[in-house]
């Protein structure tokens, strides 16, 4: 397996492209699971890095990523560009603890 950085993304803005599908939040690419993105369903994520993971001609590309409430890296395929349509409904989330506003 080989592991690379690519580097740094301009900001680009993605959201959860299934926000009930299971999509892990890794701490570092594929070694240690840090949470779920379907956690944070009206999440806007800011791209900041990349990373691609090589073995044989297969490639995964995975994307560092920062939002309002966690940060990791993602499979990219979990993503999709775009402003979250429902960032709005943020506010009535009875589990946002009061740090969140």
């Amino acid at each position: 397996m080989f592991l690379s950085q690519v580097g740094r993304l301009s900001r680009e803005l993605l959201i959860l492209e299934t926000p009930k599908q299971s999509a892990i939040l890794w701490t570092t690419p594929t070694v240690s699971k840090h949470t779920n993105l379907n956690k944070y369903p009206y999440e806007t994520w800011n791209v900041v890095g990349v990373w691609v993971l090589q073995r044989g001609a297969k490639k995964r590309v995975y994307y560092q990523v920062d939002g309002e409430h966690d940060t990791g890296w993602v499979w990219r395929g979990y993503l999709t560009k775009g402003k979250n349509p429902n960032a709005a409904k943020a506010n009535d989330n009875p589990n946002r603890l009061p740090e969140d506003d």
